[in-house]
């Protein structure tokens, strides 16, 4: 475990692309193309 760990200090960049890669196979923090394509559109209103 501590290798690991200092494998990735070590290499920061790798770390980052890793972490965006988990990120996006869960959906954490990212959203899909498609879904802000078909989400509907809102609009304000005033009052409420």
């Amino acid at each position: 475990m501590e290798n690991s760990r200092r494998f990735l200090k070590d290499n920061p960049e790798l770390t980052e692309e890793l972490e965006r890669l988990i990120k996006a196979k869960l959906g954490v923090g990212v959203i899909a193309e498609a879904e802000v394509e078909s989400a509907p559109k809102l609009k304000a209103v005033d009052g409420f």
